[in-house]
């Protein structure tokens, strides 16, 4: 008995004299399935990154947080050492932050300026007070305010 090649399988005299056709399982099913698995899993992070150009990211404490100068979520120096609760909200595509934290220490007199608080915070988060004051403390491009033992602050430059 010969056995024929599978390619004299595939052929159509063969399929017509009643032999079936070997079926294999066709990539396209599952190649669309993983593109859909895929886009949901990342869907968020995507349309986050893509949709809205802002980003947030949470610290327990500075500690945790990136050296100042050492990335889009390095806080400001004049956050004191002992803060915790840092949440930072930024955009991807602008020099727009909101920074919230606590501490009991007072900002770093050399570095902050009592006085009043010029422009608007450039974004907003559930985490971020509805009414901003008028007056609060400049520090370098930050415009900082407390607000029931937090602080608050953002830039745009």
């Amino acid at each position: 008995m010969v056995i024929p090649s599978v390619d004299v399988w595939r052929t159509p005299a063969h399929l017509a004299g009643g032999m079936r056709k070997r079926h294999s399982a066709t990539p396209v099913p599952f190649t669309l399935v993983g593109i859909l698995v895929g886009a949901s899993l990342t869907g968020c992070a995507m349309a986050n990154e893509f949709g809205s150009h802002e980003k947030e990211q949470s610290f327990a404490t500075l500690a945790d947080a990136p050296p100042p100068g050492e990335g889009a979520f390095a806080p400001p120096e004049f956050v004191p050492a002992d803060a915790t609760a840092l949440r930072m909200r930024i955009t991807t595509n602008g020099p727009s932050h909101i920074l919230r934290f606590s501490s009991p220490a007072p900002l770093d007199a050399q570095l902050c300026t009592p006085g009043p608080l010029t422009g608007e915070p450039p974004l907003d988060s559930t985490w971020w007070p509805i009414d901003v004051p008028a007056d609060g403390t400049v520090c370098d491009t930050w415009q900082v305010f407390d607000q029931g033992g937090t602080t608050y602050a953002w830039t745009s430059a």
